[in-house]
């Protein structure tokens, strides 16, 4: 495999990461404010009222508190487990 096509997939794989991002992180960012309830009553400790509050606080921007540094997290967690991928995938090809 060429290095070039090798940046090519690792480059294509990152931006994918970044887009299902875009999707995922405000569910876990209201799981983890779910779970850190100090900040919201008892009783509006569910997903959905957790959910009204940021955004009556924060607005639509408030979903996307951390994501950069989410992003600096798991970016190069994808690129590891790709080029792991790829290399188990190449040096143990079962029938071929």
């Amino acid at each position: 495999m060429c290095h070039n096509v090798k940046v090519y997939f690792l480059s294509e794989c990152d931006s994918d990461v970044v887009l299902a991002s875009l999707f995922t992180y405000p569910h876990e960012l209201l799981r983890s404010r779910q779970q850190d309830v100090r900040g919201y009553d008892q009783a509006k400790a569910g997903l959905l009222p957790v959910a009204r509050e940021l955004y009556r606080k924060e607005k639509l921007r408030g979903f996307y508190t951390g994501f950069g540094v989410n992003l600096v997290r798991i970016i190069p967690h994808s690129a590891v487990l790709f080029i792991v991928y790829e290399y188990l995938r190449s040096h143990l090809a079962f029938g071929q």
